[in-house]
């Protein structure tokens, strides 16, 4: 058992403090925010009449293998 959180766990964090916890919530706040943004992104690029998804795919496959790897 992890010694960070206690039997109880509905009334405390452990050993996690105040800031830690606040930290740790902004940052999720703001990958959700960040994810919600990129996701209206792509939607408004799917929409646009001369969006072609080969042409997307072929900017990112500089070697011209069919395949983008990181």
């Amino acid at each position: 058992m992890d010694s960070r959180v206690p039997a109880n766990s509905g009334q405390s964090y452990g050993t996690y403090d105040r800031i830690e916890q606040q930290e740790f919530s902004k940052v999720l706040k703001d990958n959700i925010f960040l994810e919600r943004e990129l996701e209206s992104a792509k939607i408004e690029t799917s929409l646009k009449p001369d969006f072609n998804l080969l042409d997307a795919f072929k900017i990112f496959d500089t070697r011209g293998i069919g395949n983008v790897s990181v």
